[in-house]
């Protein structure tokens, strides 16, 4: 393989990897946190999903009058990820 060729595949390799190993360890994590399994499952079903929402191309849902609003969403939909992340670690 020509090392050009490999520089385009590194970062799809590396996030194949990443999902593959956090798919791996994110449910026995959660079910030692004592999280239903029902809600682990559900959890784990939305990675993919969210993942082809995520290739969305900007374009389509971007334009100037909405770019405050989408910075704005995607900021609190952060801020709700971490305390939620946080708030379910604590015992």
């Amino acid at each position: 393989m020509k090392s050009d060729t490999l520089k385009l595949c590194l970062p799809a390799i590396a996030i194949t990897v990443q999902n593959n190993a956090a798919s791996l360890i994110i449910p026995p994590f959660l079910h030692e946190l004592q999280f239903p399994v029902a809600m682990i499952g559900s959890l784990m079903s939305l990675g993919p999903v969210l993942a082809l929402a995520s290739r969305i191309p900007t374009g389509m849902a971007y334009n100037r009058r909405r770019a405050r609003i989408l910075l704005s969403l995607a900021i609190l939909a952060m801020a709700v990820c971490n305390f939620s992340t946080a708030w379910s670690i604590m015992p």
